[in-house]
């Protein structure tokens, strides 16, 4: 038997996240920024049929809720991983939003969705600034709070540097790591957490019970089942079920573990 199977099945992780959750979130807030609009008749837009009304606030009020969240993804892609770094980058997606709110609410002017008067859109800016700014202000503190709530970074990072005997999550009893955005999937025999960080800033090339097989990956040798072809790539199938892509400069590393 070898000590793959010796290790014994492991249960499938299932497939929620904080990404989902941050979803349903934000689909909250839009659906109720949408309808207050709607039923207010916001800034002159009363004199609209309903169904006019109703898709316009449903694209404005998406523009305001959904983009900040994705700016502020992009920016933490160039902060550092930790609070100073979330702050640095909500406030970068503010300030960007703004006049980018500016500019598409103008651009709406040329369709039918907008019948008014075309007019410069840098002077449109004083008129979205104040409600953009509130709405992804209140959007990001909810993210962050909710972070705060159910990601315990400083508290996950703590345990799994215990359980390691190192600076990282990564650790012996660690299965494998996902990056998805600025967060990490961490997999453990106990369970799963998700911190806030990067891959890359992790020590997971050359830890002696595992390797990264793909740039958002890292897998421990005992969580593999088997490695498969599909066409010229390679998946790695994990024993809870999840499935790994290798990257093509990493098949080197997938061949000198046996595995092929």
């Amino acid at each position: 038997m070898s000590p793959l199977d010796a290790n014994g099945p492991y249960p499938r992780a299932d497939a929620s996240g904080p990404w989902h959750r941050d979803t349903g979130l934000l689909a909250g807030v839009w659906l109720f920024m949408a309808s207050t609009f709607v039923v207010g008749g916001a800034y002159d837009t009363d004199e609209f049929a309903a169904p006019h009304r109703i898709a316009f606030w449903l694209l404005v009020a998406a523009l305001m809720v959904f983009q900040p969240v994705l700016l502020e993804r992009a920016f933490a892609r160039f902060t550092p991983p930790s609070i100073a770094g979330a702050w640095l980058s909500a406030a970068g997606a503010v300030l960007v939003a703004i006049p980018l709110a500016a500019v598409q609410i103008h651009l709406l002017k040329f369709t039918p969705l907008l019948p008014r008067a075309v007019d410069p859109w840098i002077e449109f800016i004083p008129f979205v600034g104040a409600p953009v700014v509130i709405v992804a202000s209140f959007v990001l503190f909810l993210r962050f709070a909710w972070e705060r709530r159910h990601l315990e970074v400083r508290a996950a990072r703590a345990q799994a540097a215990d359980s390691a005997g190192a600076s990282g999550p990564i650790g012996a009893e660690t299965l494998h790591v996902r990056s998805q955005d600025h967060y990490l999937e961490i997999t453990t025999d106990h369970g799963r957490r998700f911190i806030r960080g990067r891959l890359a800033d992790l020590k997971a090339d050359g830890d002696p019970w595992g390797f990264s097989p793909h740039r958002s990956w890292w897998v421990a040798d005992r969580s593999i089942q088997s490695c498969r072809r599909a066409g010229r790539d390679l998946k790695l199938h994990l024993k809870d079920g999840t499935v790994v892509p290798v990257s093509r400069a990493r098949h080197d590393a997938v061949r000198s573990r046996g595995l092929l």
